[in-house]
């Protein structure tokens, strides 16, 4: 009892306070700009489901409302070689003797030479009747077997000839001329023919660097090196534009090329201090010692290093058709890299203080690695082009006596705009 009557008269004293006696203005603000955040986030969610929503939708209603003249062609064929098609054709009589085998055997030889004559010239009506006359002597029992015989050796066009609707007859055949042209347009497609296409493209990207040891340098790394150095460079935003050129032949293979400036670069982020220096053993670097502390160095610098080069790339491609405007392209080659000019600060791995970049000698002729792959919207005469990508270098950038070794890289979207010139 003495417990409870204790916990009321807490309850009593708390509830004599004010609400907010222990809480300051500058904790209502700080609540208050998380709650912000987090209604922002929450509309931010829900407006990318939303428009994830609307895209599936648009893409749905696209596909179902658009088909394509190759899917017409194949459907009307498929329907067209159906056994049943024909079948529906005739009524079977409610009584009707079997057919002998000597007719039958002579219906099947009338039956092959009527097919081929019909298909030398469909539009012919003496190929017809002389069709007709064959159904009226062949009895319905023994239709099936012989039209087995027939149907194997008729074409899609010839099948058309088979009605007994004379009137009928002619609308199919029309159909199927239809047909005939749809295919040789379908076969006489730009995305076909041999052709160049040639245009700008521009590649906004991240870019870092991969880094390893020299082996065969004798000299030791400082051991700070990683700590101070390596871990304050990070990735760093960077770009390429040019000129890209590609050859397209009848076959699903393409050759792709170009010219382009390419920038590939490093954000760096120095603020350390120098508290060692090497010792040296005929010139080499043995060991480390530790510096006093009055004569410790303070390093600070924050940019951004860059690369930047005259790129001529050398790719395989190979092209898939999703639709009849998209496609997906996939390419992979090697990239001849020049390296035309370096901007910005590094720090060296014996001494951690900083070196310019211009002061450095870097390998100037340079051998890349690059893939892409992505979607095309096609037009007649201009194709544009959103391909994900990835580039580094397969050479190291800096000289081979250099004791660490460095392989920039880059990864973005190539956003490019080809213009169609067809081969004559």
């Amino acid at each position: 009892m003495d417990k409870l009557q204790h916990i009321d008269q807490l309850l009593r004293s708390a509830a004599q306070e004010p609400a907010n006696a222990f809480v300051f203005d500058a904790d209502w603000d700080v609540i208050e700009k998380k709650l912000g955040r987090r209604k922002n986030r929450i509309f931010a969610l829900w407006f990318f489901l939303a428009l994830i929503s609307i895209s599936l939708t648009g893409s749905v209603i696209y596909s179902t409302r658009h088909t394509t003249s190759t899917d017409i062609v194949t459907n009307r064929i498929k329907s067209a070689n159906s056994p049943e098609h024909y079948k529906s054709e005739f009524t079977p009589p409610k009584t009707q003797k079997k057919t002998s085998s000597a007719t039958l055997l002579h219906a099947n030889e009338l039956g092959s030479s009527t097919v081929k004559k019909a298909h030398n010239a469909p539009h012919s009506s003496k190929g017809l009747n002389s069709l007709f006359a064959l159904h009226r002597d062949v009895s319905w029992f023994d239709y099936q077997d012989l039209s087995n015989s027939i149907f194997k050796q008729a074409t899609v066009v010839s099948l058309y000839d088979w009605e007994i609707d004379y009137s009928r007859n002619l609308d199919k055949l029309e159909i199927a001329n239809t047909l005939e042209l749809t295919v040789a347009k379908i076969n006489a497609a730009p995305n076909l023919k041999t052709r160049w296409e040639i245009g700008p493209a521009f590649t906004p990207s991240l870019s870092g660097r991969l880094l390893s040891e020299n082996k065969n340098n004798p000299n030791l790394i400082n051991p700070l090196y990683k700590s101070l150095v390596a871990n304050s460079e990070s990735i760093a935003f960077s770009n390429s534009y040019g000129v890209n050129i590609q050859y397209h032949s009848k076959s699903n293979f393409y050759i792709s090329s170009g010219l382009f400036i390419s920038q590939r670069g490093e954000k760096v982020d120095y603020d350390y201090l120098i508290t060692n220096f090497e010792n040296r053993i005929s010139g080499v670097v043995s060991s480390y010692s530790e510096l006093k502390p009055s004569a410790y160095e303070k390093v600070e610098y924050s940019g951004s290093n860059s690369y930047h080069f005259i790129e001529i790339p050398l790719n395989i491609g190979y092209k898939h058709a999703i639709s009849s405007k998209f496609e997906l392209r996939s390419q992979i080659g090697l990239s001849y890299m020049a390296l035309n000019q370096s901007q910005g600060k590094k720090g060296d791995p014996i001494s951690l203080r900083l070196n310019d970049l211009t002061s450095l000698n870097f390998n100037t002729q340079n051998i890349a690695a690059n893939v892409k792959t992505g979607i095309f919207y096609n037009k007649k005469n201009v194709a544009l082009g959103l391909e994900p990508m990835f580039g580094v270098n397969l050479n190291t950038l800096d000289q081979n006596n250099s004791l660490i070794k460095t392989k920039p890289y880059s990864c973005g979207i190539n956003l490019s705009t080809n213009f169609k010139i067809y081969k004559k």
